[in-house]
This record gives C-alpha cells, structure tokens and sequence, in this order.
C-alpha cells in the first residue's frame, strides 16, 4: 500500500526504523497464531515454513 496521506506516510517512515523479526520470534509467531484454512493446498505452502 502506497502511503497517501501525512499520517500514513509518517507511520511508513517510522516503521523502517522497527527491527526486523527474529527467527525465534517468527518460529512462535506460526506455531501460536492460528492462520484461517481455506482446504487450498497451493496457498497454504507460503504459511508453512517452518
């Protein structure tokens, strides 16, 4: 999404200074959230990393 107003550009600007995600951190995340099935084999791949 391309940041249209001063606030949503302000958030974009700031948000490239956040650290990036550990890979401890992503580990947890795909094994606590829940992610919604749909039964489509073909997109569930890009969920399933780890």
């Amino acid at each position: 999404m391309k940041p249209k107003n001063k606030l949503q550009k302000q958030v974009f600007e700031l948000s490239k200074k956040l650290p990036s995600i550990s890979k401890v951190q992503m580990k947890w995340a795909y094994q606590n959230c829940k992610l919604p099935t749909h039964g489509n084999r073909a997109n569930a791949s890009k969920f399933n990393k780890f």
